[in-house]
């Protein structure tokens, strides 16, 4: 199919845009928010991007200093902003397939095949210019599967989601957990207050660089050392080392060094005059209590024919 590009930081409408897309039979080129106008127009002209979903203004900004000499690119989608003439807001292009039959949705979603392309995910450049990485429906099924084996993961799993989706590792993440119908929690674009929204959301899954988790640990060790709380803290993380060893070996750690959680309540919230439940905002977001931007509650992973429309299932 035709390729789309995504440029902007990691947020639910990025979500949003990959999952149309995808059920589009289209191919998501990803480029990384802090990409200069240079690096985007790379990203841009190699993937033949006919449509480009943008953040903000100021990316905007970097894409239109180079649109001119692009000659495949036809249309800019905003997330956030005035759009420019010509462009469009992501409601804006929500609303024009508003009248579409879902039946012809469901046929273009039932034409892809395993082997079609779905993502072109560009390397870091760092001995040339990036290259486009081509995953399959098929590759990105294989992994979710890989992933679905190897850790604990299901509905009541909360993911965080910090590092880019344009990065594979932050996209995968993020196909799993709707594939299994779990929720997806983004951070607020400040590093300074990551260790907030971790306290609010408790995740159970964070997908992150070694260096993240370094200071996440620096940071506790920092605040309960020595004392009894600094012996309680260093007891506790020896027992979930241990445990995992364990999980990994295929042993089960048994209930007192594993604990029991709680399963979490599902309550039923009243709902809006246009459908959606208090606190609910329309598109699938969730607008939480706290700070945090929003959060993508999963679903999609619910049942074969939702499943398809994450990843195609091979075959």
């Amino acid at each position: 199919g035709d390729a789309v590009a995504i440029f902007a930081d990691t947020r639910p409408e990025w979500v949003l845009a990959d999952l149309a897309s995808a059920c589009a039979g289209l191919v998501v080129a990803c480029v990384y928010q802090t990409s200069s106008s240079d690096e985007a127009h790379h990203v841009l002209e190699n993937s033949e991007a006919r449509l480009c979903f943008v953040e903000n203004e100021e990316l905007l900004e970097r894409v239109q200093e180079v649109q001119g000499s692009l000659e495949r690119l036809e249309h800019i989608v905003l997330f956030e902003g005035d759009p420019p003439d010509g462009g469009m807001t992501l409601d804006d292009l929500a609303e024009r397939g508003s009248g579409e039959d879902d039946q012809r949705l469901d046929d273009r979603v039932e034409e892809i095949a395993s082997d079609n392309l779905f993502t072109l995910v560009y390397t870091s450049g760092t001995t040339g210019p990036p290259k486009g990485c081509m995953l399959t429906h098929g590759n990105l099924r294989a992994g979710l599967d890989m992933f679905a084996e190897a850790i604990e993961v299901g509905e009541d799993s909360i993911f965080y989601a910090f590092l880019p989706l344009a990065h594979v590792l932050t996209r995968a993440t993020e196909l799993l957990a709707l594939d299994v119908g779990a929720t997806i929690a983004f951070w607020q674009q400040d590093k300074d207050r990551m260790m907030d929204d971790l306290s609010e959301v408790q995740p159970t899954h964070f997908a992150a660089v070694p260096r993240i988790f370094e200071k996440i640990y620096n940071k506790a060790t920092g605040e309960v050392e020595g004392g009894v709380k600094g012996k309680l803290f260093d007891k506790a993380v020896k027992t979930g080392l241990e445990v995992r060893r364990l999980e990994r070996r295929g042993e089960s750690p048994g209930p007192v060094r594993r604990g029991s959680r709680r399963p979490r309540s599902r309550t039923t919230r009243p709902r809006r005059a246009d459908g959606h439940h208090e606190g609910q905002a329309p598109g699938g977001l969730r607008q939480p209590s706290g700070p945090l931007r929003g959060a993508v509650r999963g679903g999609v992973g619910r049942g074969p024919r939702a499943r398809r429309r994450a990843v195609s299932a091979p075959g």
